[in-house]
């Protein structure tokens, strides 16, 4: 790609490229100077290397908030899918949850006389033992539940992460826009 030497009005000369035709730029200096359009760019000198012009940065460069964009969107995307990752490096397995034996339970209580089934059914009421027992889960149960769970933390860790990637498309989609003159 051709590079052509713009000389500003102060005197400084600062190296453009034809991608940059019609762009405003900033010199080394600090000031911002509109660039030729491609017709009148042609007409300027051509760079070469050995000039005392320092080079300026192309289109690939970005300004103060897309970077720190960049950087943000990089560190949530890092963390989100390094904690969803470890959650699910340590899941515990999956347990094998045993049905309930009903049919053993029921012939015990078969087994028992009338007056003493309802002597234990007035003190399981009386001492809260009916709401337990409804909310009794097993082991295997437990394991389960807390699988699913982290199951569920690690897929919203991956959705974070998600939107950390979505944050560095954006920074790098404004990072690269220029302004146009």
């Amino acid at each position: 790609m051709l590079k052509y030497l713009l000389t500003t009005d102060e005197g400084e000369q600062v190296v453009v490229n034809s991608t940059q035709a019609g762009e405003l730029i900033q010199t080394p200096s600090g000031r911002t100077v509109e660039v030729p359009p491609l017709r009148e760019l042609r007409s300027l000198p051509l760079y070469e290397a050995d000039s005392r012009s320092r080079p300026l940065a192309g289109a690939g460069e970005w300004n103060r908030a897309a970077g720190l964009l960049f950087a943000v969107g990089f560190v949530v995307m890092l963390l989100g899918f390094g904690m969803g990752g470890y959650i699910m490096m340590r899941l515990p397995e999956a347990a094998i949850v045993e049905p309930f034996p009903e049919e053993q339970v029921a012939s015990e209580f078969q087994k028992l006389p009338a007056e003493q089934l309802v002597q234990m059914w007035g003190e399981f009421s009386e001492q809260g033992y009916l709401e337990k027992i409804r909310d009794f889960r097993t082991r295997n149960e437990v394991i389960n539940l807390i699988r699913s769970n982290r199951i569920n933390f690690a897929l919203a860790c991956f959705g974070v992460g998600l939107v950390g990637m979505a944050i560095v498309a954006g920074a790098a989609v404004l990072g690269g826009k220029r302004k146009r003159g």
